[in-house]
């Protein structure tokens, strides 16, 4: 057992004195190429850097080195118990060198500890002296994706509430249309009886205006005129054209016989007072047969 721990001694004190004495005789390597693996890494990342070097012609072996932690320009750490001493940028896990098609590579895995531009440090193993590699560390927060909006969320039973309002909208409209269709003929029966009531004011404001007319013909001549617009619109029988004596004539139609002929009358009276000089009857008491007519018109247009 005590040969074993001073072999082991000597291995270490070897492995520690190597570099030093490479140090004397190690030729200075370009760097051709350096690739890393993975191509993009993250602080706190281990990855690997593949520097394929021109060794010139320099004689060169292959080798590993057990390298001890240093910053980002090859100092190692601080020595124990230095409280000044901060975490290094690069930590170096190992090193070797490596014959790959006749040519050096030399193979480090490192871990690098802040985001941005790095260095690994220099090094010497082989009988090759490496220039530090510099490499670019991506930030962990560029690697993020956006935020991806989610979609609004709908409160418990929005879908069920909508259509159902949407359905008694529906009804609401349908039924509408229906009491519309229906009642259609009643609001056309208020509109029929409303003009009814302003044609009659204004035949009855025609009738109190005829007494104050001068001369008589005139006023004959708006009486008549009076009558027939009225029957006119009460019946739509069309008197504009026809005479008194045509009116008597004529077939009684939507013109109750009555009504058609005391209205031929008061047109007959009219005719003979404005073109003869002579009325069968005194202007007074045509107005009072016309408002008997309006009446009797008024009574024929409510009856069922």
């Amino acid at each position: 057992m005590g040969g074993s721990v001073v072999r082991a001694a000597f291995a270490i004190v070897a492995l520690a004195a190597a570099p030093a004495m490479a140090r004397a005789d190690a030729a200075e390597a370009v760097i051709l190429r350096v690739e890393y693996d993975p191509p993009t890494f993250y602080p706190g990342q281990a990855a690997l850097a593949y520097a394929t070097l021109d060794p010139g012609t320099a004689s060169w072996g292959e080798a590993v080195l057990a390298v001890v932690p240093g910053r980002e320009d090859g100092a190692a750490g601080g020595a124990e118990g230095d409280d000044e001493a901060g975490p290094p940028e690069v930590e170096v896990l190992s090193a070797r060198l490596e014959r790959r098609g006749g040519q050096p590579v030399l193979i480090v895995r490192f871990v690098p500890w802040s985001a941005g531009r790095g260095r690994i440090p220099g090094m010497e193993l082989g009988g090759l002296a490496v220039p530090g590699l510099r490499f670019d560390c991506a930030s962990a927060l560029t690697s993020l994706s956006p935020p991806v909006p989610m979609p609004q969320l709908e409160p418990p039973g929005l879908r069920l509430r909508l259509y159902l309002a949407g359905g008694v909208v529906l009804v609401a409209l349908l039924v509408g249309l229906a009491a519309a269709f229906r009642a259609a003929p009643w609001i056309g029966a208020i509109k029929a009886r409303w003009a009814a009531a302003r044609n009659r004011r204004e035949f009855d404001d025609i009738l109190d205006s005829i007494g104050s007319l001068k001369p008589e013909t005139a006023a004959w001549a708006a009486l008549c005129a009076a009558v027939r617009r009225f029957v006119g619109i009460r019946t739509g029988v069309d008197w504009s054209a026809m005479t008194a004596s045509e009116i008597a004539l004529s077939p009684e139609g939507p013109v109750p016989g009555p009504t058609r002929d005391a209205a031929a009358a008061i047109l007959s009276s009219g005719d003979a007072a404005r073109f003869a000089g002579l009325a069968d009857a005194s202007l007074a008491d045509a107005v009072v047969a016309a408002r008997a007519v309006a009446d009797r018109l008024d009574e024929a247009g409510r009856a069922p």
